[in-house]
């Protein structure tokens, strides 16, 4: 029966022992050839300057990213600032036409004055009131000359002033719009063509 060989390590030695159970020979490891050597495993260190150049690369990436991003965000903060003020400014703007508007065109045609009753701005400049000839003889009323030229003032094509000069009166009220206006009329013998107009809600 084969008798197995042992080695002893202790310390930096190694011993050999036969199959009859003597030492043979000790091996020093430090006299192992180094080709023989298992070769430990170690752990790579990389020079300082290295290692400084890829936290100044990581942090270089960072403050970037933050720049971009703060930028974004005063740009995005910016263009709203304008949409609102553009709004606002168009709120203004038309406020302003819808207080002057109606009077503006009473103003140029000649009609703001001697035509009290018949030609006349109402809610604060909301709404206008055209009236023609009613009946009355202790009241002027605009003629349809002067209404014409009230409403092509305020941006009426020749298409709608047609459809009111061929108003009959059995075609009951008649409507139109344009622009931000809203227009009503009537006509009859008795008092002609009476016209409403107002700011589209």
């Amino acid at each position: 029966m084969a008798v197995p060989i042992i080695f002893n390590i202790e310390n930096e030695g190694e011993t050999e022992v036969s199959d009859n159970g003597s030492e043979s020979k000790e091996i020093d490891a430090k006299q192992v050839p180094e080709s023989e050597k298992v070769p430990a495993k170690s752990m790579v260190t990389l020079p300082k300057w290295v290692l400084y150049a890829v936290g100044g690369a990581i942090l270089a990436i960072i403050v970037v990213a933050v720049t971009v991003f703060s930028v974004n965000s005063i740009g995005a903060a910016e263009k709203q600032a304008k949409i609102d003020k553009a709004k606002a400014a168009a709120a203004k703007e038309l406020e302003t036409r819808h207080k002057t508007l109606f009077q503006s065109a009473l103003d140029s045609c000649a009609a703001s004055n001697s035509f009290a009753g018949t030609a006349e701005v109402r809610d604060g400049g909301k709404g206008l009131l055209l009236d023609s000839d009613g009946g009355d003889d202790f009241t002027i009323y605009l003629a349809w000359t002067q209404q014409k030229c009230i409403l092509g003032k305020l941006g009426a094509s020749e298409t709608i002033l047609d459809r009111i000069g061929q108003t009959r009166p059995l075609d009951g009220t008649q409507e139109a719009e344009w622009d931000d206006l809203s227009m009503h009329w009537t006509y009859s013998k008795d008092s002609g063509i009476d016209i409403v107009i107002d700011f589209k809600q």
